[in-house]
C-alpha cells in the first residue's frame, strides 16, 4: 500500500493569482480595455464567486466563463452584448497555461517527497478548465514528480461532490486509509475529504482555525512546506497514533489503559457518566492485558462479555488531573463487539448506550476519545473484522 497523497493545485502548489494577473492583463488590453488593481480585484472577487456557485452545482462551467468577463466588462463600461466572452476566456486560460507560478519552495518540496519517502505516490485533484491546469503544471516542472492528475472538467464532477473523490479512490484503487487530502480551500478539499470520509490537512489555514478544523472534521494543518512535509513524512504513524495536549516542565503519573469500540450500522456503545461520555474501558491493573482489561471493564461497566477485534489506534494525552496533579494517560483502542449481557453493571454511574455516532461526534469528554472514535468509525462502518480472543 502507498501513501496517496491528493494535492489541490491552485494556491497549494502553483500561485493561481500570478498568473492569473498576467493573463487577465494581456486579455483586458487585447481587448481595448485598461488593466488596474481595481480592476482585477473586482474580477477576483466575482471569480470566486461563481466557482463556490459552480462547486454547489448551481451554474455550468461554460456559464463560469462567459458571466465572469461579462461582469468584468459591464464593469468597465462595455456593451458586452457583441463580444465573443468565450474566445475571450479561451484567450485567458491559453495565457494562463502558458504561464505557470509555483508557490515558492514547491518543487523542492515535491522533490524531496520523492526522493525520500518511496512509497509515497502523488496525485494532484483540481476543478477547473484541463488546458489550463495541465499548461501550468508542465511550464513549472511539477509534472516531473506527479503519478496522476485529476481535472473536474475531464471527470465531468468537481470537488467537493463525493462522486469526484470516488473516481480518484477507484481510479487509484487502495483502501481509504492509503489517502490524505491537501488544499487550501476549506468548501473543496477540505469539505470534499469530509464527504469522502478520507484524511485530510488544511495547508496555509487562515481565519478561525479551531472552529473550521471542527466543521469540516480536519486531521492536520500546516502553515510551510516544512510543516507539511513533516506531516507527510510522519503520517502512517500519526494516522494509527497521537499525542494531544502540552506537555509541560513537570513530573506525570502515566497510566495506561485500553478499550473498545463497537460500532453497530451507525451506532457505537459508549458509556454515559455524570461527567460526560467515554468509550468503554479503563486503565490497565497490574500484571493484566488490554484484552484482559477491556472484558473486565466491559463487565463492570456494562454487563456485557465481548469479542475484542483488530488494533485500531493510539493516543495520548498531558493534562492536568484534580486527583492525579500531571497527568499522562495513554490509551489504546480496539474494535470489536458485544457478545451478550451477563451481569448487571457494577458502576452505578456509567449508562450503556447505543447512540448514534453523528450524534455524539464532537461531544465525548475526552478530545483523543474523539479522535479515536473518529478515526475507528471511518475504518470499519462498513465491516466489523472480529477475532476471538
Amino acid at each position: 500500500m502507498h501513501l496517496n497523497l491528493l494535492f489541490d493545485l491552485d494556491q497549494t502548489l502553483l500561485d493561481f493569482h500570478a498568473s492569473e494577473h498576467l493573463a487577465l492583463k494581456e486579455v483586458m488590453e487585447a481587448n481595448g480595455q485598461d488593466f488596474s488593481e481595481e480592476r482585477y480585484r473586482f474580477f477576483k472577487q466575482v471569480n470566486k464567486s461563481l466557482w463556490l456557485e459552480f462547486e454547489k452545482g448551481m451554474i455550468t462551467k461554460s456559464e463560469l466563463f462567459e458571466k465572469r468577463f461579462r461582469l468584468l466588462f459591464e464593469e468597465c463600461g462595455c456593451d458586452t452584448g457583441s463580444m465573443e466572452l468565450l474566445k475571450i476566456n479561451d484567450s485567458f486560460i491559453d495565457c494562463m497555461s502558458q504561464n505557470g507560478v509555483l508557490m515558492d519552495g514547491a518543487l523542492a518540496f515535491l522533490r524531496n517527497i520523492a526522493e525520500n519517502i518511496p512509497n509515497a505516490k502523488i496525485y494532484i485533484i483540481t476543478n477547473g478548465a484541463e488546458r489550463n491546469a495541465l499548461g501550468r503544471i508542465a511550464s513549472t516542472g511539477l509534472d516531473r514528480y506527479v503519478n496522476k492528475v485529476f481535472i473536474s472538467e475531464t471527470l465531468g464532477t468537481a470537488k467537493p461532490s463525493r462522486e469526484f473523490f470516488d473516481i480518484v479512490k477507484k481510479t487509484i484503487a487502495e483502501p481509504d486509509e492509503s489517502f490524505i487530502v491537501i488544499g487550501d480551500s476549506l468548501t473543496s478539499d477540505m469539505l470534499g475529504a469530509k464527504n469522502a470520509g478520507l484524511a485530510s490537512c488544511w495547508f496555509m489555514p487562515e481565519g478561525d482555525t479551531a472552529a473550521a478544523v471542527k466543521e469540516y472534521d480536519i486531521d492536520f494543518t500546516a502553515s510551510s512546506f516544512d510543516e507539511l512535509y513533516d506531516i507527510i513524512k510522519s503520517w502512517p504513524a500519526a494516522h494509527m497514533h497521537r499525542i494531544f495536549g502540552k506537555k509541560e516542565n513537570a513530573s506525570y503519573f502515566d497510566r495506561e489503559g485500553a478499550y473498545l469500540i463497537p460500532v453497530s450500522g451507525d451506532k457505537v456503545g459508549i458509556v454515559q457518566t455524570p461527567k460526560g461520555y467515554f468509550l468503554l474501558g479503563g486503565g490497565i491493573e497490574s500484571g493484566e492485558s488490554h484484552i484482559g482489561c477491556i472484558k473486565r471493564e466491559c463487565l463492570e461497566e456494562a454487563g456485557y462479555e465481548v469479542c475484542v477485534g483488530e488494533k485500531l489506534c493510539s493516543a495520548e494525552t498531558y493534562c492536568f488531573h484534580e486527583k492525579f496533579g500531571f497527568f499522562h494517560p495513554i490509551q489504546t483502542y480496539y474494535a470489536g463487539e458485544l457478545r451478550s449481557k451477563t451481569a448487571s453493571p457494577t458502576e452505578s454511574d456509567h449508562k450503556f448506550l447505543w447512540i448514534e455516532y453523528e450524534k455524539v461526534k464532537g461531544k465525548m469528554f475526552l478530545e483523543m476519545q474523539d479522535w479515536a472514535l473518529k478515526t475507528a468509525f471511518e475504518k470499519y462502518r462498513k465491516e466489523q473484522p472480529c477475532t476471538t480472543v
